[in-house]
């Protein structure tokens, strides 16, 4: 609900079971939540939610490594993606003459590979 409280519905997690089965009891799981427009998908977001993974399970070092702020990576790290509704975008993209849709298929089709 953005409010960083706790997540009230668990079953948003049924998709990530066979990775968190794998986990040892008490390993920590970071939750990367993520919600926009998306319209269209860029490169840019998916690289943050990379980067920030990379971070959270310990690949790469916190912006703050040179700090004397111990950083305790995750095990695991998921990652929740939420987007915006089309009637919030329409109004946005009218003048384009384009839908949501349309515009994210054509920029991800367009994506090197």
């Amino acid at each position: 609900d953005g409010s960083g409280g706790p997540i009230a519905d668990m079953s948003i997690f049924t998709g990530f079971k066979p990775e968190l089965d794998a986990l040892t009891p008490g390993s920590l799981v970071a939750v990367l939540a993520y919600r926009g427009s998306f319209c269209p998908v860029t490169c840019a977001h998916v690289q943050s939610m990379v980067e920030a993974r990379e971070i959270l399970v310990g690949n790469q070092p916190p912006a703050n490594s040179d700090d004397d702020t111990p950083f305790h990576p995750y095990d695991a790290c998921v990652a929740l993606v939420q987007a915006n509704a089309e009637g919030w975008l329409a109004p946005k993209l009218k003048a384009s003459g384009e839908d949501c849709l349309t515009r994210s298929v054509k920029y991800i089709r367009s994506a090197p590979r």
